[in-house]
Formats: structure tokens, sequence, C-alpha cells
């Protein structure tokens, strides 16, 4: 923005000049009328620079796509007004591009404005910058456009945005029945009444129901609802040799919506589940339920990078001890190469052992970067190598291909 004082600089030169040169005071004397003059409205805009605060307040994460209300407290602590004030933030999640807000009222000595505006999560998952900030005001006397810069940067997440998934093919919760201790309450088990069944030994004396059995002059217990919920553990394919893309249209990518889709809705039905990969760093959670948990999982999704370096059936073969037994397994490849026969059959044994039942989303990574090779795969296979290896041992696969219905995928439409 042009400052009013650049044209009184530039007259400046002309009074000294003009007063020198003609020996003329009254031109001296507004020439140095106007120095003074354009001093007082440096010291005066410097003093006021020091003294400016800002405070900002936003959520630190939100999901791709989504709105964010990012409120500025733009606080004046000096002794002087801050005129035609203009605050420039950053949205980096948004795009590179600065946010302007024109403060609408000049502030007062010592006051507070309150600002806000809108943010939008255009950009696809990951850790962005919120800020620099700066405040852009003129002098006390209107003369000079100064600036104050606060060079601190906030971390802003954006989290993959789980696509709904109707069901994940799953028997989901059940319910058993069994003479269960209504005051131990432990996960998966429900204190609901649901009859009474005969006494057999082992049972505790605690649960017979008195009067039901002198009623029927036999003995018999309480019966209870217990809620059981299924355990799902995910793989999920970070390997650098996996890559195939650009920017959100990239097998990772796919991946990773996969992952953060399965979890969401593992988590609405009442499942447990846990996460495990190897990328630039590990990912490796625990078995978890609950909007907390799921929170946690979508956190680090977001930041995950494709730069594993382990082949993914070593990846299954580390982490396979920790698969619960008769658990559920989605195995997300992000590529849809041949592999290494030998590893994949030592990662199967692994969970069969386990007697973990096995699903394959398998990313077909030919449809991602137009070869003609591939090209002419596709249209002699639709399936990729992998995805026939891994049928052939006994998981039920399906086939994800760029630009294909991510939940229909999933659920086997």
């Amino acid at each position: 923005m042009i400052s009013p004082a650049f044209a009184l600089l530039a007259a400046l030169p002309f009074f000294v000049l003009a007063g020198l040169y003609f020996r003329n005071g009254p031109l001296l004397f507004v020439a140095g009328a106007l120095l003074f003059l354009l001093s007082v409205a440096w010291a005066f805009g410097g003093e006021t620079a020091r003294r400016i605060a800002y405070r900002r307040s936003a959520h630190p994460r939100a999901f791709e796509g989504a709105p964010v209300d990012v409120r500025l407290a733009l606080a004046n602590r000096s002794g002087f007004p801050l005129l035609g004030a203009e605050v420039i933030d950053h949205f980096d999640a948004q795009d590179l591009l600065p946010k302007e807000i024109a403060v609408p009222v000049d502030i007062r000595p010592r006051h507070t404005v309150e600002l806000s505006y809108a943010g939008l999560c255009l950009r696809h998952r990951g850790e962005y910058a919120l800020g620099p900030v700066a405040v852009g005001f003129f002098d006390p006397l209107g003369l000079f456009f100064r600036t104050r810069r606060f060079p601190a940067q906030e971390r802003f997440t954006v989290l993959p945005k789980p696509l709904p998934l109707a069901r994940l093919g799953l028997e989901g919760r059940s319910t058993l029945l069994a003479a269960a201790n209504p005051d131990r309450q432990t996960r998966g088990e429900s204190i609901k009444f649901y009859g009474v069944r005969e006494y057999r030994p082992g049972d505790s004396l605690r649960h017979v129901h008195w009067k039901a059995s002198a009623r029927l002059s036999r003995l018999v217990v309480r019966q209870f609802e217990a809620s059981v919920s299924s355990q799902i553990t995910i793989f999920l394919d970070l390997a650098r040799e996996s890559l195939a893309g650009i920017g959100a249209e990239a097998t990772v990518e796919y991946g990773i919506r996969a992952a953060a889709a399965i979890a969401s809705a593992a988590v609405a039905q009442g499942h447990e589940i846990q996460l495990f990969a190897e990328g630039e760093t590990p990912l490796a959670t625990t078995l978890g339920s609950g909007a907390e948990h799921l929170g946690y999982l979508l956190r680090r999704l977001a930041v995950v990078k494709p730069k594993g370096t382990l082949p993914f059936p070593d990846v299954v073969v580390r982490h396979a001890e920790r698969v619960p037994e008769g658990s559920h397994v989605f195995l997300i490849l992000a590529g849809g190469g041949g592999g290494d026969e030998k590893a994949f059959a030592r990662a199967f044994a692994y969970l069969r052992g386990r007697h973990a039942s096995i699903a394959a989303l398998v990313v077909d990574d030919r449809t991602f970067v137009q070869l003609e090779r591939w090209q002419k795969e596709l249209s002699t296979d639709p399936w990729p190598p992998c995805a026939h290896l891994l049928a052939g041992m006994g998981a039920q696969v399906r086939i994800i291909k760029r630009g294909d219905d991510l939940p229909g995928q999933i659920e086997g439409r």
C-alpha cells in the first residue's frame, strides 16, 4: 500500500533546495516542519507496532474438504490508535495464497477487536502450517503504512476423511448367553438380564435364582446377555516401491482412505481395531475402540509417508503375533505386483496360525500410470498378479482401481 508520506518525502528535497538556492527562510522552515512531521509519524508508528499483539484460535485438525473457522483477536496495547489496519494470515491447508482480512474499524488505544475467516481444507491429508501473521496499519498521523510481522507458525492437520461403509462383511456384534457376573463389567459384556437356565457344575452359587429354583424344585441360575465385538487388524502397505500416481490420486492414498473407512466403520459397529504399517516411521497401534481411538488412528494416518523399505509380507510377519485369535485381518496392498510368493506364504502361515479370517484389498497400480505394457495387461487380465496369489492362498480379494467407488469395492458390491 502506498503511504501518503511518499508525497511529502518527494516534496521535501524541493523545499530544501529551493530554500537554499533562493535563500528563502519560509521555504526552509516548511522543509524543517515536514521533516519533523515525518520523523514524529515514523516514531509513533514504530512505537505502535511494538505494542501490537494477536491471538489465533482454531481447531488443530479437520477432515479433508471440511471448513475451518479461524478466529483472530487483534490487540492494540499502545497509547495511539491503529488506523486502517489489515491482517494477513496463511492457511496452507487450503492453498498458498494469503488470507487478507480488513479490520472494519480503527482500533482505539488499549483495545482489542475480534476477527474471523473461513478456511477450507482443499489439500489432501497431511500436516500444514497455520501462519505466519502480518498486521499492516497507518501510524497515528496517517502518513506511513507500517507492518508488524509475527513469524510464529502453528501446525494444522488435515485428516483423511473416512468414507461411509454400510458393512464390513463381518459378523459384527453378537449376543452370547452366559451365567455372567453382573458385578464384573469387562469389555464385550453386558449386565442385561436375559432369563434362567438349569444349574451346571462350576456355576457360582451367587447366580442361583432361589425363587425360581424353589418354584421349579431344581436349581436354576440367572443368564445375562454378553455382547461380544469382533477384533480387526489392518495391515497397510506403505512401501516406497508400491507408490504410483501423484498427490491424492496415488495408490498409497487410496490405501490410506480405505484404511480410514474400515477403521471408522469398525468403531461405529462396536469392533476393536488396530493398525500396522511400515512407512518412513513404524506405525503400530494397540487394540482399541471408541471415538477417541478412531481419532488417534486418523491422526496417525494423516501424517504417514510412503517411504518404507520393508516388503509388505515382512510387515505382516513382524506384527502377526499381535493378531488376536480368531479375529479379522484386512491386508491393504498399494501395489498389485507379483510379490514374493514364499514371503506371502510365510505371512499367511502366521495369520492362519492365529485362526484369522483374511480379506485383501489390492490397489491396482496399473490403472494409475499410463504405460502401454500395463494397458495390455489390463485388457488381458483385470486382476493384478498379486491378487491371484492372495486368492490362491484363501484370502477374500477385492480389487481397487483408480476412480473406483471405494466404499463399494470395500463392501464387495
